[in-house]
């Protein structure tokens, strides 16, 4: 054969070739972004779902729910996390999203500040924060011991020194919103819907995924956590798990605050839920319904990686 046409032909060959496999990651991009633009449209019917029940069958809930946020004292109010995307969260953030979208039920802050230099100018930046945001009712500065439990213990300390019987949620500056219009409604909802609910949150992890050798422990993510003075008192009485933990080891962290609050509130015989998969529960010895592992790490669902 002629020396010019097998050039000829290799050429268009590997071109081929070529297209070929640019037209087969199209096909899958395009699939790929299909399914998370329909994930996306799914949640935000849903929210949207959620505002016109509640506005017009919810609107008279009675309770009042305390909040109890844990941020750490070297954080600026505004900051970037990476989660998945980068994302806006700090307690700035948070607070002035709080005082623009209506919660649609009354609630108070306990503000819990983890502080390494405690010094006056940096209390007067949170103290000023109370006088912006009337709903925060009490500051607390503390040594940062237990981290993100041991502000949320902080907190749940003083509610049970003021004999407060109501709901409790528990909220670090990572998470970002509110976005929408009865937020915190929403959530209450959730945990009530069913008996023997003991704590509701954004997203599950059914997995270790912090640890090398991962293994089943469904948790609630601890950056939102909904439940009760109730299931509280009755699962952990004293104090929360975590909370006297002084190791900055992030492994000790999880492990010993935010999966171990999840175990022990699923031991007591209640399960726990998300607003991700409204519609599945797990309790003890439960099938697992929904994909494994870390939202924040699956590429469908990682767009609503902390978002209230």
């Amino acid at each position: 054969m002629d020396e010019g046409l097998k050039n000829f032909i290799k050429a268009n060959v590997k071109k081929k070739t070529f297209l070929g496999k640019m037209t087969i990651r199209l096909k899958r991009w395009t699939v790929y972004l299909l399914i998370k633009y329909w994930v996306f449209c799914k949640q935000w019917l849903k929210i949207k779902r959620y505002e016109l029940c509640f506005k017009d069958f919810y609107k008279n809930a009675e309770g009042m729910v305390k909040i109890i946020v844990a941020d750490f004292g070297n954080y600026p109010l505004y900051r970037k996390k990476k989660i998945g995307g980068i994302v806006k969260c700090g307690i700035g953030n948070l607070f002035e999203n709080m005082a623009k979208f209506k919660a649609g039920v009354p609630y108070d802050i306990i503000l819990a500040i983890n502080l390494v230099d405690n010094t006056e100018e940096k209390k007067g930046v949170y103290n000023s924060l109370q006088k912006e945001y009337p709903f925060i009712k009490k500051v607390i500065f503390r040594k940062n011991v237990g981290f993100d439990f041991g502000a949320y213990n902080e907190g749940y300390q003083y509610l049970r020194s003021i004999d407060y019987k109501g709901d409790v949620l528990f909220i670090n500056s990572s998470s970002r919103g509110p976005s929408h219009g009865y937020w915190l409604l929403k959530y209450l909802y959730l945990f009530h819907r069913k008996e023997h609910i003991g704590l509701c949150g954004i997203s599950l992890n059914s997995l270790t995924t912090h640890l090398e050798n991962e293994i089943f422990k469904p948790h609630v993510q601890s950056f939102f956590m909904y439940t009760s003075m109730e299931i509280l008192t009755k699962v952990f009485n004293d104090s929360l798990p975590g909370s006297d933990l002084t190791s900055g080891n992030k492994e000790d962290i999880i492990s010993r605050g935010e999966i171990e609050f999840s175990q022990r509130i699923i031991d007591n015989g209640y399960g726990i839920c998300s607003t991700l998969f409204e519609n599945f529960v797990y309790y003890k010895n439960c099938e697992w319904e929904m994909p494994f592992g870390d939202m924040r790490s699956n590429e469908i669902y990682r767009q609503f990686a902390n978002k209230i």
